[in-house]
C-alpha cells in the first residue's frame, strides 16, 4: 500500500493512507466541520472521509468531516473557504528546477555564451570521433580538446566550472 508521510506538531509521524470526498444531498441534520453551524436535512453538503495511520503496523482509523456545500443565511461554501484558508497559511513554495546563480544579468550572459561554445565544440568532437568515419583528423581533434580545456579557465571566475565538465 503507497503511503503518504506527514509529520505533525508533536514530531509523530502520521501516515495518509486515502482521503475520499464527495457532495451529496444531507441525509440527516448535521454539524459543519468549518463552522459549527447545523446543515439541516435536504441540504446540500460537501463529505469528506480522512483514512490516518499512525504507522505501518497499526491500523488505521477513520476522521469524518462535513461542511456547507452552500449555507442557507450567506450562500457561502465552507468547504472552498476552509480550503482557500488552508492555502492561504501555506503558501506554495517553487520546488523545480534547478536554483538561479546569485551573478549579475552581464555576468550571465558572458557564462551562457561560453556555455553554448563549448557545446558546439563538443557536438564538433562528437562528429570527428564517429566510429563508423573512415578516418580520423587527430589535429582537429587535438584543437578542439585544448579550446574546451581553455575554455574551463575562462568559466572559472564566471561561476565556477559545471559538474557536467569534469565528467
Amino acid at each position: 500500500m503507497l503511503y503518504t508521510q506527514s509529520i505533525d506538531t508533536v514530531n509523530t509521524i502520521w501516515y495518509n493512507v486515502d482521503m475520499n470526498t464527495w457532495v451529496k444531498w444531507c441525509g440527516k441534520t448535521v454539524q459543519c466541520t468549518y463552522c459549527r453551524e447545523d446543515i439541516t436535512n435536504g441540504e446540500p453538503a460537501v463529505y469528506a472521509r480522512h483514512r490516518l495511520q499512525k504507522s505501518d503496523d497499526s491500523s488505521p482509523w477513520t476522521v469524518n468531516f462535513r461542511w456547507h456545500a452552500k449555507r442557507a443565511r450567506d450562500g457561502q461554501c465552507c468547504y472552498i473557504t476552509n480550503q482557500l484558508e488552508y492555502l492561504a497559511a501555506h503558501p506554495r513554495i517553487e520546488t523545480r528546477g534547478k536554483k538561479k546563480m546569485l551573478i549579475s544579468a552581464e555576468v550571465r550572459s558572458q557564462r551562457l555564451k561560453l556555455l553554448q561554445r563549448r557545446a558546439r565544440l563538443v557536438q564538433r568532437l562528437k562528429v570527428l570521433t564517429m566510429p563508423d568515419m573512415d578516418f580520423a583528423d587527430v589535429d582537429a581533434i587535438t584543437t578542439i580538446g585544448q579550446q574546451i580545456t581553455e575554455l574551463k579557465g575562462l568559466i572559472e571566475p564566471l561561476g565556477g566550472i559545471p559538474n557536467s565538465w569534469n565528467r
